[in-house]
């Protein structure tokens, strides 16, 4: 008896589903390995725009409205008024205001080195008092001009009585100059204010304004917007954008622009987003929904 050597047709027919049933397996796999990286990718890709947007946001925000010293430090006001911080009104009602889903930011930088002016004694006599300035600037603040003088550890809201080379006389109502710091430097609340000078129209260097919105990129996937401050872009990916604002005698409550009546009352910013990162097609779009608060520095 001849024994015949090799494989049968169904023995190969086995051996090939078998092999069928181990490529599918090891190609889907190796697809599921493809699919998780990517998605990996996507988690690390939204996880930087969240830390990029928060960032942003709070150092366009974070700011607004700052006075002389951060807009923390307490004010003496001689001029008989009630002012116990520095928190002059800025542009934008008091540093902030939403427009048009647009959301504008004013700012004061808060150093002594952007003062006017900086003295390095007080004059007391029968004439009243004088500041002796650090210098003989081209320009003095004018006759009943507002100023606040100081150190940064008490703010003195005083008004000019106009004066000539270095020297400065200011009155007060009640002014005791026994309690102003020997030295220090002045600011004009005009200027504080965004107010141009009299005797100057442009515009105080000091003072940033930004604009910050969302636009929809052009030629990008509908719905996916770009962050843009003063309209260039800043972050890419976001399906949404939106504000809203508390007040200092409610901060836990968040409202709407269009509730808010009073900007100078605004004491943090609610910025709620969601975050897009695309995968290799459409359907692995990947969404993440983010809330940034921004609280604003000296208002509570």
């Amino acid at each position: 008896m001849i024994r015949q050597r090799g494989t049968s047709i169904a023995e190969l027919l086995v051996a090939l589903a078998i092999g069928s049933v181990v490529s599918l397996a090891a190609v889907q796999l190796h697809s599921n390995s493809i699919r998780a990286a990517v998605t990996i990718d996507q988690f690390e890709l939204l996880a930087d725009k969240a830390r990029i947007l928060q960032r942003i946001l709070h150092s366009e925000i974070a700011g607004a409205g700052m006075a002389p010293c951060g807009a923390t430090t307490p004010v003496h006001d001689w001029t008989g008024g009630e002012q116990e911080r520095a928190a002059c009104s800025l542009p934008a009602n008091g540093g902030l205001e939403m427009n048009n889903g647009t959301l504008s930011v004013s700012r004061f930088e808060p150093s002594p080195e952007y003062a006017d002016l900086s003295y390095q004694q007080i004059i007391s006599g029968e004439l009243g008092v004088a500041l002796q300035l650090s210098g003989s600037p081209s320009t003095l603040p004018e006759i009943n001009e507002y100023l606040l003088i100081g150190d940064c550890t008490l703010l003195h809201r005083v008004r000019s009585n106009g004066g000539s080379g270095s020297f400065l006389s200011i009155s007060g109502q009640d002014l005791d100059p026994t309690q102003l710091p020997e030295s220090g430097w002045i600011w004009r609340v005009s200027a504080i204010s965004g107010i141009p000078g009299t005797t100057s129209e442009v515009i105080d260097p000091r003072l940033h304004q930004t604009a910050i919105g969302r636009r929809v990129s052009p030629g990008g996937a509908d719905g996916v917007a770009v962050l843009t401050i003063d309209d260039d872009p800043a972050l890419r990916g976001l399906t949404e954008l939106y504000f809203s604002f508390s007040s200092c005698e409610n901060p836990s409550q968040f409202m709407h622009a269009n509730d808010i009546n009073d900007w100078q009352s605004v004491c943090a910013v609610r910025a709620s987003t969601i975050l897009s990162a695309s995968g290799p097609s459409t359907a692995d779009q990947l969404d993440w929904p983010l809330t940034i608060t921004i609280p604003v520095q000296g208002r509570l």
